[in-house]
């Protein structure tokens, strides 16, 4: 009868035993779904990106095809809205001031938008954004006509110094503008220029002799030799690798310099967790190389940047900007 008793009291010790142990492994498991919900869940639905220029252009083509690889890495769809107007300024403003909740991101091309609110009264400032990565560096090159003579940057400046405004050079954007006042300052010249909407049209002036020379994107540097033009430099600082051909400025003894890029940003006060979270995450497919050759299809030159780095560049970008802006605001289109 005792080993009976003692046996039941055993059954029921054991019982209890198991339900605590049930109880516990119920909450570990709330507990860390609770956790993912909160931090490794995110990004949970999908991101609404924002371009501040038209369906069809540099930044959107971009966009377009870095989409797939980011996608991939987030486990979500990137919805690209294209908002263009102002030059940039009316997506730009819209990334600003959009929910600043990890789901609402947008890609600005560099000069455009650190030239705007220097050239001026903008929407939106630099301090409004908190820049993610970068996937790309394109420079702009100086082309000259087949007929015009200028085989190489130090002729063409040594003529426009004898024949100030005679020279005439195409531009498509601010951008290409302010590249042309550096070498104007630089080398104590003063060119006339034209502009034009789009690369494409800069290009047939200058092929077609309108005038007799032009800063034009490095993506049309091929048609453009195909067409017996001269590319006479590059405004990177270093020679760039599909075009090691093309010397740059600053080898000609001039501190001309820009380079365009496609940056992904936030809007500020987007919680640091979630920012943290999209850098690693773009890391992740900027360390993949699934970016690079569509990047290179596309004309411009692979270079990933992400955090405190991609701020530095563009901290760096701004201020030489303001250099060479200040005091020439009403060379640049503002309307």
């Amino acid at each position: 009868m005792k080993k009976l008793i003692f046996f039941i009291v055993c059954l029921l010790f054991l019982g209890a035993c198991n339900s605590d142990l049930g109880e516990d492994s119920s909450t570990g498991s709330a507990d860390s779904s609770n956790e993912n919900e909160s931090g490794d869940g995110y990004p949970k639905e999908n991101i609404q990106v924002t371009i501040p220029y038209s369906a069809g252009g540099g930044t959107d083509t971009f966009a377009r095809a870095a989409a797939g690889p980011i996608e991939e890495e987030f486990g979500q769809s990137l919805v690209i809205n294209n908002k263009p107007g102002a030059s940039g300024e009316t997506g730009a403003t819209a990334i600003a001031n959009s929910e600043p909740d990890g789901y609402n991101l947008g890609f600005v091309a560099l000069l455009d938008f650190a030239l705007l609110p220097n050239i001026k009264d903008t929407t939106y400032n630099y301090d409004d954004f908190d820049f993610l990565a970068s996937f790309t560096e394109s420079s702009s090159v100086m082309l000259a006509g087949e007929d015009t003579g200028f085989d190489s940057l130090e002729g063409l400046v040594e003529y426009a110094k004898k024949h100030p405004g005679e020279v005439s050079v195409s531009v498509s954007g601010d951008g290409h503008k302010y590249i042309l006042m550096q070498l104007e300052q630089e080398a104590g010249v003063e060119f006339t220029t034209t502009s034009y909407s789009g690369g494409g049209e800069s290009l047939n002036a200058v092929a077609g002799g309108h005038v007799d020379a032009s800063i034009i994107s490095q993506s049309f540097v091929q048609q453009a030799e195909d067409q017996g033009l001269k590319t006479l430099a590059i405004s990177n600082e270093e020679r760039v690798d599909n075009l090691d051909h093309v010397p740059t400025f600053v080898e000609s003894g001039y501190n001309v310099t820009a380079v365009d890029a496609r940056i992904m940003v936030a809007p500020k006060e987007t919680p640091d967790d979630k920012v943290d979270t999209l850098i690693q995450k773009l890391d992740n497919v900027g360390e993949s190389g699934a970016l690079e050759e569509p990047i290179r299809d596309l004309g411009d030159t692979y270079h990933y940047k992400s955090g405190e780095e991609v701020e530095e560049f563009v901290e760096s970008a701004v201020s030489r900007i303001e250099e060479v802006v200040e005091g020439n605001e009403d060379t640049f289109d503002t309307e």
